[in-house]
């Protein structure tokens, strides 16, 4: 699970950025009862997820209605962009992951208006940790459904990418051993390095995760594929640690909405 800082990183007295597309609709007022959760100083986060929004076969077909230009400006504003975006906050015993999704349809015989196309959602996951577990669920008008209850030494994300993110970016895994049948490798993801193991083949998979510091044992990038291309990809773009994070992201009843 998350754990206490060891290190102080260039630049972390500044505070971690709330996504510019998110809007807080929750007013307080002259709510005496309300106090405000203070600032609080943990692990930051962004990656993507997902397939990408457009399929490759979308350079070559008509998925829009609208002039060529409309559908090159799709293809060229999303042809490297994957179905979700997330902006994590976490400390060693709570977190929250903001989960913005770009979905485009895809339907040769039910075309949409090539400027209607894009369809945007917002999901917001919470978690905490509690006797050795991740008990995460997710915010929707003021409803609380569960998503699950994982042991913190347990990924949700490995191979198959059905998983759930707060719950693959709170736990601390045991590494891969670099010995016996298991094939391993080093690399580097968001500038750390991590050990990476997984399946070769006609289907292929790979896991990296962290391999020192307080992040330890965290999927930073979960990959699966076919001779063709990569299918699924999860992957922490950018992360600090000790980073001081905005502390009303953690009050479990604010309200966030898409920005128009």
């Amino acid at each position: 699970m998350l754990s206490g800082c060891a290190f102080v990183p260039a630049g972390a007295a500044e505070q971690a950025p709330i996504p510019a597309f998110l809007r807080d609709n929750t007013e307080r007022g002259e709510d005496d009862v309300y106090d405000k959760f203070p600032d609080i100083h943990g692990v930051y986060a962004h990656g993507v997820a997902g397939d990408q929004v457009l399929p490759s076969s979308a350079k070559s077909e008509k998925f829009c209605q609208g002039t060529e230009k409309g559908r090159q400006d799709l293809i060229s504003k999303f042809s490297s962009t994957y179905e979700s975006e997330f902006w994590f906050f976490g400390t060693k015993n709570q977190g929250v992951v903001f989960i913005r999704s770009i979905q485009i349809p895809y339907a040769k015989d039910n075309l949409r208006k090539c400027a209607d196309l894009i369809d945007v959602s917002l999901e917001v996951q919470r978690g905490y940790v509690a006797d050795g577990f991740i008990h995460s669920f997710a915010f929707d008008k003021n409803a609380l459904p569960p998503l699950g209850s994982f042991r913190t030494g347990r990924s949700a994300g490995e191979y198959s990418g059905a998983f759930i993110q707060l719950q693959t970016l709170m736990a601390r895994s045991a590494l891969p051993p670099s010995h016996g049948r298991i094939r391993t490798s080093q690399d580097t993801v968001a500038g750390l390095p991590v050990i990476c193991s997984g399946m070769s083949g006609l289907v292929w998979n790979s896991t990296c995760y962290a391999t020192s510091g307080d992040l330890r044992g965290m999927l930073l990038r979960s990959q699966s594929g076919d001779d063709e291309r990569v299918i699924f990809n999860y992957e922490v773009t950018d992360i600090q640690v000790n980073k001081k994070l905005p502390g009303v992201v953690f009050e479990v009843d604010r309200d966030w909405s898409l920005r128009d």
